[in-house]
């Protein structure tokens, strides 16, 4: 028996011809083996012709012969777990089979229904390969067959879900241990094993593990399993939801799929009443567009719904919507929907419709103006002349925001839009409407040109957006007006702006458009406050004009010389001017009110330069008011590098906070200005005591860590910062962590920033086995090095693996777990803590060329050791785990496990998924070039007695499980290969 699967074991399948040789090999040994009613055989003979059976398919070749064979290995398979592989392997098989050998391989599956226990899974997934046969149809095909089996699906997964019928796990050793060589019987059984543990409850938490970079192959070979997931009625909304959202993306790698998981929407539509359940499935289609067969099924769909309830037709509009924007050929579909009249609805329906078709209406002008524009100006015309009411506010704000786009991509004229517009809504009272004309009038300044009739359009905008600035009820109104104000020149609305605020107590007089600063107080002064910050933002938009526009000379201070006390000497036409003159000569004079705060608050924003010369040392007359505090260090913490006065208070200021810990947030906000120009002597005790002060509290307080931890992480992470201050930070960060609690949830975010710290301060935390947490923060740090910095990700996980020895030394605790037959798993804790680690890195680079580089690496490292005779024989056994763990990561065979930690505590689950996890590897583009490297490698480890036993056996089924790659035939060196004297299936 050995002998034959040995023999089978090495054949190559690729070969039409090599393969019928096979396959008339394994039928006479199945027809001996029936008569002498050898089930353990027959069984795994049984199911490992079925695994052959795409292959033979593919190939083009008969499978008749195979599939009545099957029909005579029934009475061996009534209670056997494998018979449930059979029905999986089937189920891909009859996707590709051709229509004249259908019937037969549909009489088997209707044999099995009858006479084995079949489960769920394998149910769905032969029902969804049925679906695929019921939507293309075929004359020499009776449809007789699938429709029964589809009814007799139904009932035993009812039965199943009654719980009157009950799944058997026991499985034949012999087919455990076939899976090795052959990757679809390998993923059918791992599937079949998973799907017994999945339950509603973890099924969420399962695809959640599913990457977006999934490996192809892997992805290939789950789609049809995650179809038939959707047919389950254990699964919730959200569940399904998930899934859906999985498949989707996998449709878009492998668009030949789409139409297997359009039939399982289509016929999981028909099977539920539930309506949200209808609204996730519909969200499907536009997906599912993307293939042509799949269209006629999807618009028929659609308009089957068309006629129903104003809701769901509103929502039929949304999803033709979606199905042009993936695809702009279908907007014929959409146009009819957007240009039908309804009758015989209520007007809050007609508003409904009419809302939909105007965001539609503007998601066309946003998206693809060139193509549509022209046509769709009368369609927004229409419904700004319809709308004209207070109901119909929605809809006529959505078309003028379609308008503004329009002119935006220039398909109408700025100046005849307005002039149309301007009698319909100077007078408007809507407030969504008015912020919408705001915004559309606001983009004048993006088309100005030196011509009269823009000049007066710029001023009649100007004057329009005054008024609503001054005069509108609704806050929201006002502020867009002085957004809207903010996009035009400061002489265009100096200008237009209203009389009442030009009263200034010095008599200046206009020049070029300009007014005197004080006007800009004045508005502040007599605006409300829900406004201001819409007038402060409009302000700082003028003062980063006008600071761009500063000379250098304007930035110099005599040496020795104070800085000044006013900005007298700045322009009497400026506004930082007037509020810097306004905050400095009013400090003792009046409370904090409103615009008092909001001139603080212009000044303290970023500006691309800095301020000019000024005393700041009115601040600290400020600062010890709660309001003005943070506006304050804001405010010296943008000057503190070209002004003293600014230097010193934020001086005065760290000093004061370095024993008031809680209030030091504000700073922090603004430590990457502070490490421009602050003594390191001022900042260590600051921002060590902050730091250590903000990880005691964290449960109490965990967004006053994050604050700090996040500013502390920005601040090393630019380069302009001095180099000492940024050495003090990363002294005080090393000095923090070594003294963490590393069980608090606050320092895995804390490594987070030590990606930022440099070579020299990450080898501070050096290897140290007297303590447990050590060896972790030795190993953790790089780790995090490894995660989250830029570039060289795995020469940090060299640094790890590069250590001499992890097996002694570990605080004289030798850790051994033993499974039932009494073999070791993992020798050392050390290995295990390292491998969870390294793991993270694997997964979250698995498609970057380093990782690929790294692997050969450590096959190289394992080469040098067997070439030292084995010296360090425990460190070899490490680093092959390293490889067989690395391997399962980096193609997703951990997605087939429920717990992927077990993969990592045992090796013969780990050993059991490493010759598929290689053999998907290379079926990728990323590895072929490898295959020779990786082929002489397992030959070598095969024969290499310093590693356990397990670690060559496995090595050498990997080896046969790559024996369809066009390298294992070069030079004959498959005959060194096959000499090995070991049984593959042992």
């Amino acid at each position: 028996m050995n002998l034959m699967f040995n023999i089978v074991s090495w054949m190559q399948f690729h070969n039409s011809n090599r393969l019928l040789i096979i396959i008339d090999f394994l039928l006479q040994c199945l027809e001996v083996h029936i008569i002498d009613k050898s089930t353990y055989i027959v069984e795994a003979l049984a199911v490992f012709l079925s695994s052959l059976l795409h292959d033979v398919i593919k190939l083009g070749l008969n499978p008749i012969s195979i599939i009545r064979s099957l029909q005579k290995t029934l009475n061996f398979l009534m209670h056997s777990s494998s018979s449930n592989l059979i029905v999986l392997l089937i189920s891909s098989s009859l996707i590709d089979c051709p229509v004249n050998y259908l019937t037969d391989l549909l009489i088997l599956c209707e044999m099995l229904l009858k006479s084995a226990d079949i489960n769920e899974l394998s149910l769905r997934c032969l029902q969804i390969s049925l679906f695929n046969w019921m939507v293309f149809k075929s004359d020499l095909l009776e449809m007789k067959y699938i429709k029964r089996m589809i009814i007799r699906i139904e009932k035993i997964t009812e039965q199943i879900n009654n719980g009157t019928k009950k799944d058997n796990l026991t499985f034949n050793c012999l087919v455990k241990k076939l899976k090795s060589n052959q990757y679809n019987l390998h993923i059918a059984f791992e599937l079949y094993t998973l799907c017994n543990y999945l339950n509603a409850d973890v099924f969420i938490f399962w695809l959640a593990r599913f990457s977006s970079n999934m490996n192809e192959v892997l992805s290939k070979n789950l789609f049809i399993f995650l179809c038939g997931m959707i047919l389950f009625k254990s699964l919730n909304e959200n569940a399904i939801n998930e899934l859906l959202q999985l498949l989707i993306h996998l449709v878009k790698k492998h668009n030949c799929y789409s139409t297997l998981l359009l039939t399982a929407v289509l016929y999981k539509l028909s099977c539920t009443k539930n309506p949200e359940m209808h609204f996730i499935l519909l969200k499907t289609f536009p997906h599912l567009i993307i293939c042509k067969e799949n269209v006629p099924f999807i618009f028929h769909t659609l308009e089957s719904l068309r006629s129903s309830t104003i809701p769901v037709r509103t929502f039929i509009m949304k999803l033709h919507f979606d199905i042009w924007n993936l695809d702009p050929k279908y907007y014929i579909n959409l146009q009819n929907l957007l240009t039908e009249k309804i009758h015989k609805i209520s007007l809050d329906e007609d508003l409904e419709v009419n809302v939909v078709k105007s965001k539609i209406l503007r998601e066309i002008c946003i998206k693809r103006p060139e193509l549509y524009g022209g046509e769709l100006v009368s369609f927004l015309s229409e419904v700004l002349n319809k709308y004209r009411h207070k109901n119909g506010s929605l809809p006529s704000s959505l078309a003028l925001e379609g308008i503004s786009a329009l002119c935006k991509a220039g398909i109408v004229d700025i100046f005849s839009t307005l002039k149309e517009l301007f009698p319909k809504f100077r007078s408007d009272t809507r407030d969504r409407v008015l912020i919408s004309f705001c915004n559309l009038v606001s983009t004048v300044p993006d088309y100005f040109e030196e011509s009269e009739r823009c000049v007066s359009l710029s001023q009649e905008v100007t004057t329009l957006l005054w008024e609503f600035a001054t005069q509108s009820g609704d806050k929201n109104v006002r502020r867009s007006a002085y957004e809207g104000l903010s996009n035009f020149k400061i002489e265009d609305i100096s200008d237009t702006m209203p009389e009442r605020y030009k009263i200034c107590t010095n008599d200046v007089l206009p020049a070029f458009g300009l007014v005197n600063c004080e006007c800009w107080i004045n508005i502040l002064k007599s605006s409300p406050e829900d406004t201001l910050d819409a007038i402060g933002t409009m302000l700082f938009r003028l003062i980063e004009i006008e600071i761009i526009e500063f000379r250098p000379r304007i930035y110099q201070v005599p040496e020795g010389g104070r800085e000044p006390d006013t900005y007298n000497y700045l322009s009497v036409y400026s506004p930082l001017r007037a509020i810097t003159n306004y905050v400095k000569l009013n400090v003792q004079k009046m409370k904090l009110n409103a615009a008092y705060l909001q001139c603080l608050r212009v000044l303290s924003l970023e500006y691309k330069k800095p301020l000019p010369p000024l005393d700041w040392c009115f601040l600290q007359e400020l600062v010890h008011y709660k309001q003005a505090k943070f506006f304050c260090i804001c405010i010296a913490s943008h000057q503190v590098r070209s002004s003293g006065s600014a230097r010193r208070f934020m001086e005065n200021i760290v000093v004061a906070l370095t024993t008031n810990e809680h209030e030091c947030l504000d700073v922090f906000q603004n430590l990457r200005f502070l490490c421009d120009s602050i003594q390191p002597a001022i900042l260590r005790p600051f921002i060590k005591n902050a730091l250590t002060y903000s990880l005691k509290l964290y449960d109490e307080d965990e967004h006053f860590f994050n604050t700090i931890n996040t500013c502390l992480k920005s601040t090393l992470s630019r380069h302009d910062i001095h180099e000492a201050n940024r050495a003090t930070i990363s002294d005080v960060l090393v000095y923090v962590i070594k003294n963490a609690d590393q069980k608090s949830p606050s320092f895995e975010s804390i490594l987070k920033t030590t990606a930022e710290l440099s070579k020299n301060y990450v080898s501070k935390f050096n290897l140290d086995r007297t303590s447990i947490w050590k060896f972790l923060l030795f190993v953790k740090v790089r780790i995090a090095k490894a995660l989250y910095s830029k570039e060289n990700h795995f020469s940090w996980l060299n640094e790890i693996f590069n250590v001499e020895d992890y097996t002694q030394g570990y605080i004289g605790i030798f850790i051994m777990t033993y499974n039932i037959m009494n073999k070791l798993l993992y020798a050392y804790r050390e290995q295990i803590v390292i491998l969870q680690e390294v793991v993270k890195v694997i997964k979250k680079y698995k498609n970057d060329p380093s990782v690929r580089v790294w692997i050969l690496e450590l096959l190289g490292q394992t080469q040098a050791l067997i070439v030292d005779n084995g010296s360090t024989e425990k460190r070899l056994n490490f680093l092959c785990s390293t490889i067989v763990i690395s391997f399962i990561f980096l193609t997703d065979q951990d997605i087939l496990i429920l717990n992927p930690l077990e993969i990592i505590k045992d090796s013969n689950m780990a050993l059991t998924l490493f010759p598929s996890s290689v053999y998907g590897a290379v079926k990728t583009n990323l590895w072929q070039e490898y295959v020779p490297q990786l082929l002489e490698w397992l030959y070598n480890m095969s024969n290499c007695k310093f590693i356990m036993f397990s670690y060559q056996t496995t090595f050498y089924q990997t080896l046969s499980a790559l024996r369809h790659e066009k390298a294992f035939g070069r030079k004959l060196y498959w005959l060194k290969y096959m000499d090995r004297k070991m049984d593959i299936i042992s």
